[in-house]
């Protein structure tokens, strides 16, 4: 049996056929808004878009919804993350007697109290100073207000979540990383994340890196894994709308969307200004709130010290002076004070008291600059020096 030798390569300048079709292809990027939804492998949502009534009545024009949602949930997670939740964590560590000290100075004040009243107004100003003082301990701090919650998801986080020794907590902490991995455990599957949080740390400490546990966490059957970047798989019909579409992926909200019913777009004008100046006032109340517990505001906390020791004091002399025979003095004056503080907050905006308000301003703003432009303009008074 012969074997077939391989036919000769054809030369570059060798005769071509007739039917031969040679095609080149160029490839450019296409550039639309919608691009990152097709980058992602997600489909595009599909919105409704409602035409500008006739009757003019209502100013439908384009409405950043993204920014109100992002503006609300926002100011969700102030009021719980850092107002409520760390006002029940110091509540629940009170309580928990962690620290026997603090928490047998607040019962034997509380027994104090309850016998003699009187000290009730002037231990509040110190206790406010007390707290203020122990929080700015960075041990004593990260000890209270620690939470499964609110603990980083790095290596610092797994440690101080493996500190208390609870498994209910660790299991919280390993569902939020579970839920950065984009996973997520449900029914009986919980019971299989509650057992392994118990094996991921002893004697307090993890034991394992933090990149180790979340290699592990990848590995494990009874974790469901969502939608993410690079993947096919059609997300299911209905678990996630536009919105949370585009706060997990990064994405640009289309603007269609800012255009709705009416009645909704009215209720979201109505409700845009005021949210907007609610989540400033709240994000630098909340600012200014925590300066006092920074350590490096030393100054501030002096401060604070110093004027809750003044109110106190101040709380003690007010009792006394109640109590002894000069106690009308402290009625004319309360009355007095309290008075003079709502006439001026019910007629700060009455037209009569603005007018001369205004009047006064600038018939000052007047004289100073008169006295700017006259040369050698000098006050009066009694007595001159000569020349």
């Amino acid at each position: 049996m012969q074997e077939r030798s391989p036919p000769p390569k054809k030369s570059l300048n060798a005769q071509r056929h007739v039917g031969e079709l040679h095609m080149s292809f160029s490839f450019t990027e296409r550039s639309a808004a919608d691009d990152d939804w097709y980058a992602c492998c997600l489909p595009q949502p599909a919105f409704t878009e409602y035409d500008k009534p006739e009757d003019g009545l209502v100013d439908v024009a384009s409405l950043d919804i993204f920014d109100i949602y992002c503006d609300m949930l926002k100011c969700k997670r102030i009021c719980f993350q850092q107002l409520l939740r760390p006002f029940l964590c110091v509540v629940l560590f009170i309580m928990s007697w962690k620290k026997w000290t603090l928490s047998g100075s607040l019962l034997l004040w509380w027994w104090t109290c309850c016998m003699y009243p009187i000290v009730v107004l002037p231990s509040l100003p110190l206790w406010v100073a007390t707290g203020i003082y122990v929080m700015r301990l960075e041990d004593f701090r990260n000890l209270v207000l620690i939470h499964q919650d609110t603990a980083p998801l790095d290596d610092e986080g797994f440690r101080q979540i493996a500190a208390f020794g609870d498994t209910k907590k660790m299991a919280g902490w390993l569902r939020r990383v579970l839920g950065e991995l984009h996973g997520h455990v449900k029914g009986q599957e919980k019971l299989d994340l509650l057992s392994y949080a118990g094996l991921v740390y002893r004697s307090r400490k993890p034991l394992m890196a933090y990149s180790e546990l979340k290699e592990q966490l990848l590995k494990k059957p009874w974790v469901t894994w969502k939608l993410t970047l690079g993947s096919k798989k059609q997300p299911a019909p209905g678990k996630r709308t536009a919105m949370q579409y585009c706060m997990e992926f990064g994405l640009n909200l289309p603007s269609k969307l800012g255009v709705v019913p009416p009645g909704v777009e009215g209720t979201l004008r109505w409700m845009e200004e005021p949210l907007e100046l609610f989540k400033f006032v709240l994000e630098n109340g909340v600012r200014l709130a925590q300066m006092p517990f920074d350590s490096a505001e030393r100054k501030l906390a002096r401060h604070i010290y110093a004027g809750c020791m003044a109110s106190s004091i101040f709380l003690i002399l007010m009792h006394m002076l109640s109590e002894s025979r000069f106690a009308w003095v402290l009625c004319w004056g309360c009355s007095l004070f309290f008075g003079l503080v709502g006439t001026i907050v019910l007629c700060a905006k009455t037209s009569k008291l603005s007018l001369a308000v205004t009047y006064a301003s600038a018939h000052f703003r007047l004289r100073e600059l008169q006295k700017s432009r006259v040369a050698g303009y000098k006050e009066w008074a009694f007595f001159v020096e000569d020349s």
